[in-house]
């Protein structure tokens, strides 16, 4: 916890830390999601927006 927090606060803003910190305390129900679901639903995203 005290990893993914020094190291993202220190490259990134507030909005990106807090979500990465809503996956990382949610790790449980994103375990569940697979990764074809996700590529999948960045595949029929008709626009890319920079992260």
């Amino acid at each position: 916890m005290n990893y993914v927090k020094n190291k993202l606060r220190n490259s990134i803003g507030d909005q990106y830390l807090n979500d990465c910190m809503v996956t990382f305390l949610e790790r449980d129900f994103f375990l569940q999601v697979s990764n074809k679901d996700i590529t999948s639903r960045f595949q029929i995203k008709s626009h890319r927006v920079k992260l």
